[in-house]
């Protein structure tokens, strides 16, 4: 998930070598600072298009199942949600209760109606749909751990919400 910094680093060193944005003088030192409001964007759409593309190469599309913690089905699920955790935090919360965010978790797979007030995240995006004039205030997962058998360890099962 280091890869967004290429593309940023530059749009970085596009912007630097520009003379308008290159100097700025404080107690004669030189301070290159006006490329930060360029590379942030950048990266931050770099990265959530990592999450994406991760999310349908890595897992695909998320169904109706159980499976156990064992198996490389729950490493996959696994290395997602990290990825969406990730995400979450660095990127995902300046997006929280905009356009951006149903954008993005309709590119996941999510069905959710433009209306929807999202105040929040959701993961197992392709197990939720969401109608009109709805508002999200409290997180969606659609997973739930299930009993430890002694033979095969624990399970993890997706499930649908409507």
């Amino acid at each position: 998930f280091a890869l967004p910094i290429v593309p940023a680093y530059y749009v970085g060193k596009a912007v630097s070598q520009n003379q308008f944005f290159t100097a700025l003088n404080v107690n004669g030192k030189l301070i290159q600072w006006f490329w930060f409001p360029c590379v942030v964007p950048t990266w931050m759409a770099g990265l959530t298009m990592m999450v994406i593309m991760s999310k349908w190469v890595v897992v695909g599309r998320y169904q109706e199942q159980e499976f156990s913690v064992q198996s490389f089905l729950y490493l996959r699920w696994w290395f997602v949600d990290r990825a969406v955790h990730m995400w979450e935090f660095w990127v995902g919360r300046f997006f929280v209760d905009t356009l951006l965010l149903w954008l993005i978790y309709r590119l996941m797979g999510a069905k959710i109606h433009i209306s929807v007030e999202l105040k929040t995240f959701i993961r197992e995006f392709d197990l939720v749909e969401i109608g009109s004039e709805s508002s999200i205030k409290h997180p969606i997962c659609c997973r739930r751990f299930g009993k430890w058998e002694e033979h095969e360890g624990p399970s993890l099962y997706f499930r649908k919400i409507y």
